[in-house]
């Protein structure tokens, strides 16, 4: 088993399950093998976890709370089998907070008091357009309409035509309130509601247009909706670069030689002159969780981390204008030259050196909304991850060898 974000692998450190080491180990004998063995449950939707060496299970304390979200395979107060829900991260979507969701009619799905629910607003600044994204420990939502504090639910009545309105109470296990997410594109998904599994289409209800029911098998025209942020700007600050946990990979070396510079003086040391440019070029993203990207203006108060001498170095802060998952690309021409003496029937090859690489640094940061309705939100999340690519260590060298004259002709 291995964490994502530290690269590291399991281990059983003293009771305690830590993502710790950097390699795997398979001998059983040694109280660091890194083996566990993965159970399934009957229909593979839940698993636990048992380690080799040690032939115990996977648990949590019982009753130490300090480090009750914490794994052992052992504890003075006992322990409960641990067991974790599977999830195909690669199907789970995650929306933001606070969304709007625009129907193939190019207006905003609206929740208010007084009408039935429906696409109906072509205001951004609409109050009644605005929904609290809820996420379920499973990967599911369950979407709050903001202005009347309701929750979206399918209508199950024989009148409704499984039509979405919404519910004054929140019930944790109602799958009628309960919405799978599925990406289309960048920005445009559609739901499929778990109370009768079909998808969620722009439909008509008691010779109503434009709302809301859950009638599709199939992802239509009607059934994809364009999510939007009710956020005009926002601005990022990060509050720490995990460090000590950052990743440096795909190392190149990058060289650029010279043409040799030829000594055939018996008795004069001479002065070369080697002049080299190279194309630096780098790269830097900023990413979190949301697994859609809505355009926000977005200001980033940050250092940059760079790979320096072969570890990460962050430079000082400053503002940059970015959107979250957009990656920028800078390219700079380096030129230098420099000069070497050349002792007398020896060749110099000069070469400019560099190394470049990418880094992997995830971080913590406040995120500050400044809401269309006037309000302002502050968000502390701990979801950041940075990427980059930089070029670095440049240097020169030279390499002497004995000069070789040229063939004479024949």
């Amino acid at each position: 088993m291995r964490r994502s974000s530290n690269d590291k692998n399991w281990i059983a450190d003293e009771n305690w399950i830590a993502a710790k080491a950097s390699e795997k180990v398979d001998d059983q004998s040694v109280w660091n093998c890194t083996l566990f063995r993965m159970d399934l449950t009957e229909d593979k939707k839940k698993a636990s976890f048992y380690h080799v060496q040690s032939g115990k299970t996977v648990c949590i304390p019982n009753s130490d709370w300090s480090r009750k979200m914490f794994l052992c395979i052992d504890h003075p107060t006992g322990t409960t089998k641990a067991i974790s829900t599977i999830f195909d991260y690669d199907k789970f979507v995650v929306l933001p907070k606070l969304v709007a969701f625009k129907g193939q009619n190019d207006l905003f799905y609206t929740n208010a008091y007084n009408k039935a629910a429906r696409f109906d607003s072509n205001d951004i600044g609409d109050l009644n357009i605005v929904c609290e994204i809820l996420t379920t420990r499973d990967g599911h939502i369950q979407i709050k309409a903001q202005r009347t504090n309701r929750f979206w639910k399918r209508i199950s009545k024989e009148w409704s035509n499984n039509w979405i309105g919404a519910d004054d109470k929140l019930e944790e296990n109602n799958q009628d309130q309960m919405f799978e997410v599925i990406k289309v594109e960048n920005n445009i998904v559609a739901l499929r509601n778990l109370g009768n599994n079909l998808i969620c289409r722009s439909s008509e209800l008691l010779g109503v247009d434009g709302v809301l029911a859950a009638l599709g098998e199939g992802i239509t025209k009607e059934a994809k909706l364009k999510v939007i942020e009710p956020v005009f700007s926002r601005t990022i600050k990060v509050l720490e670069y995990d460090i000590r946990n950052a990743k440096i990979y795909d190392l190149t070396p990058i060289s650029n030689s010279s043409t040799p510079f030829d000594n055939s003086s018996k008795d004069l040391i001479q002065d070369a002159h080697f002049n080299f440019k190279i194309i630096k070029t780098k790269s830097t993203q900023w990413s979190n969780s949301v697994s859609v990207s809505l355009g926000v203006k977005t200001t980033f108060e940050t250092g940059i981390p760079l790979i320096v001498k072969g570890r990460i170095e962050v430079t000082a802060t400053a503002s940059y204008e970015h959107q979250w998952q957009e990656s920028i690309e800078e390219t700079q021409e380096i030129g230098t030259v420099f000069s070497v003496k050349v002792p007398p029937l020896e060749t110099a090859v000069g070469t400019m050196v560099a190394s470049k690489g990418r880094c992997h640094v995830d971080f913590s940061y406040v995120q500050i909304d400044h809401l269309t309705n006037g309000d302002t939100i502050k968000t502390t999340m701990h979801d950041g991850v940075f990427t980059g690519v930089n070029y670095y260590n440049i240097r020169n060298s030279v390499n002497y060898e004995t000069y070789i004259p040229p063939a004479l002709p024949a």
